[in-house]
């Protein structure tokens, strides 16, 4: 099992590497990478931090 995706530049599509990397789970901070992935088949988890003190329910997947 591989865990995570090494990352070389800062404009990366994480969408696109999800898909050619075959990832299953994604674990994100940002809302709309979070809900762009969940609408592509890739289940996501939203994690909170003090930037992000709540999520939507709407995109609880």
């Amino acid at each position: 099992m591989r865990i995570g995706i090494d990352i070389d530049d800062t404009t990366f599509d994480k969408l696109k590497a999800a898909k050619e990397n075959k990832i299953e789970l994604f674990i994100e901070d940002s809302y709309d990478t979070c809900k762009e992935l969940s609408e592509n088949g890739i289940k996501s988890i939203l994690m909170t931090t003090k930037m992000i003190p709540f999520a939507p329910k709407s995109i609880w997947y």
